[in-house]
């Protein structure tokens, strides 16, 4: 069994889990998990055994090429340096060494060479706009203070000076796309040095991308196949719909947070979910509900095809999975059963997983054009994307990958 999770609507549902769910006992369920309930009353699925899924198509299009190709170009990936003071949007090669007002030197706080783009560095506050106004060669001590609740509790709100010295500065260079433009601001000469092999290395960079997401990107299109199939009936269980309003509520909540301290993002809910999801959001309340409903509704699905499959989950199974609980971050088995919401909630996790695999092998995937196509198992590996991007990217949530996580790199 692999990570992944199947709520399949939003990866950054992820949480929901991870979160405490409603049990109901059915004596003729082998396994006590959520929707252990009588379910007809809320869905009737549709004829999934002979369902056709259109796959996810892996290969690039040419206008996604050239669109991978326009981002660069317009994006802030040319340089050429500048003897002049350093200015916010410049990007900047410095050294720094960051100590306590004591004079000893902090963990982690010391750099060299390290390249930031000034306004958009991630480093604390102060920091960038210490190195406004610097130039080649220059060294400052520049007194700063964490944040109260920086994610290093040894640095939390603690004054500090960090002395600074400024290697190099470079400016954006905006220009036509041609070889010769390349060969003379291009930085990126272990990856391409002409125009066609830019292009090629666009079109391997999405190949990889989208490799990468075949996996969730044809089951969320399973799970919407079958949802369009199926038949739902008056309201949705409230409990169940209660629980995925709030986790997904409190999930993007952390997330927004998160960006807010780390990455210095300073507008609404509202505005943040547009950014992360490319969809306009007005009313984010609504929004948590719509998208907490469509769970319930992946979820339902999932419940009523183990009961009419019989699928369940053996003891073995679930006592191999806490086994492994070091591999999800828990310092024990029952340290991972308490953060996932207890024993009915890890089974329901792994059953999800299980129908899935089931529903993966049992549909008949079909390409574009409706011929049948081989599709990989579901717990197979996705190709790696290890090149860097060659273009700014907006994050992503249907991505896991792209969940925020706490930079541990000091002063940032």
């Amino acid at each position: 069994m692999n990570k992944r999770l199947v709520c399949l609507l939003l990866a950054i549902i992820m949480v929901l889990a991870l979160t405490s769910c409603t049990v109901k006992q059915d004596e003729s369920a082998k396994t006590e998990t959520c929707y252990n309930y009588d379910l007809s009353g809320y869905v009737k699925v549709g004829d999934y055994k002979n369902l056709k899924v259109t796959a996810f198509d892996t290969e690039p299009t040419e206008e996604e090429i050239q669109k991978e190709i326009d981002d660069f170009i317009n994006g802030d990936y040319f340089y050429k340096e500048v003897d002049r003071e350093a200015q916010m949007g410049d990007k900047v090669d410095i050294s720094y060494v960051g100590k306590y007002t004591d004079g000893e030197a902090f963990e982690g706080g010391t750099a060299d060479n390290q390249k930031i783009i000034l306004g958009n560095s991630g480093y604390i506050e102060g920091f960038d706009e210490s190195v406004v106004g610097m130039k080649k060669g220059e060294t400052k001590d520049c007194p700063m203070k964490f944040p109260d609740d920086y994610n290093n509790p040894e640095l939390q709100g603690k004054d500090v000076i960090f002395t600074i010295t400024l290697n190099a500065i470079y400016e954006p260079v905006k220009g036509e796309l041609t070889d010769e433009f390349l060969a003379e601001y291009n930085e990126y000469t272990d990856y391409f040095t002409t125009v066609d092999e830019l292009r090629e290395y666009c079109r391997n960079y999405l190949a990889n991308k989208k490799q990468s997401s075949e996996d969730n990107e044809n089951q969320n299109a399973l799970i919407k196949a079958l949802k369009d199939i199926s038949e739902f009936y008056g309201e949705l269980p409230e409990a169940d719909l209660a629980r995925n309003l709030e986790a997904f509520k409190t999930s993007v909540e952390n997330s927004y947070s998160q960006y807010i301290m780390y990455y210095g993002f300073d507008g609404t809910k509202e505005e943040f979910i547009s950014q992360m999801t490319g969809e306009e959001v007005t009313d984010i309340e609504a929004y948590y509900k719509e998208r907490a409903e469509e769970v319930t509704k992946n979820e339902l699905i999932l419940a009523a095809v183990a009961k009419a499959e019989k699928l369940s989950v053996t003891e073995d199974e679930y006592k191999e999975f806490i086994s492994q609980y070091q591999n999800y971050g828990a310092e024990s088995e029952e340290a991972l059963v308490e953060q996932a919401g207890g024993e009915a909630q890890v089974k329901w996790y792994l059953l999800s997983n299980k129908v899935m695999d089931y529903l993966t092998e049992t549909v008949t995937f079909v390409d574009k054009d409706g011929n049948e196509v081989e599709y990989p198992h579901p717990t197979e590996e996705p190709v790696p994307t290890d090149e860097p991007a060659p273009a700014d990217e907006d994050i992503d949530i249907d991505d896991e990958d792209d969940i925020v996580e706490e930079p541990t790199e000091e002063p940032k």
